[in-house]
């Protein structure tokens, strides 16, 4: 699963460099001086969220897929075990569908090291989907 979100990186990396050269430069300044407070704002959300991610633990898990499930057009439902608890966790459509008895590398997040997610979505949200 490490590639994904190195794929992902050299995509918004590739995305922003485009959108510098091919959007923002063709702005009017007036445009280009409201994308910046925008671009700003969104910079300072990223620090925030970067600042609180410190407190947050992560911890690399072999899932054992006992059933997969189709969510929707872009992700699959796995529904495993870990360590005998029962997990749920997204995976895009283009890692493929793991295989029943199969187990899959994933990481999983805490921030009392009690309760376990599958994303820092459900963390933050303390749910599941």
């Amino acid at each position: 699963m490490d590639t994904i979100p190195r794929k992902r990186f050299d995509f918004y990396r590739k995305w922003f460099q485009a959108l510098l050269i091919k959007e923002f430069l063709n702005l009017p300044l007036k445009l280009q001086d409201q994308f910046i407070v925008l671009a700003e704002k969104f910079l300072a959300d990223c620090r925030r969220i970067h600042t609180e991610a410190a407190e947050i633990s992560e911890k690399s898990v072999a899932i054992l897929v006992k059933e997969v499930r189709e969510h929707n057009m872009e992700s699959l439902m796995v529904v495993g075990t870990v360590d005998g608890s029962e997990v749920k966790v997204m995976i895009p459509v283009t890692v493929g569908k793991p295989a029943v008895g199969s187990s899959i590398p994933w990481t999983v997040f805490s921030m009392d090291k009690e309760t376990w997610y599958s994303s820092k979505e459900e963390l933050i949200a303390g749910r599941v989907r």
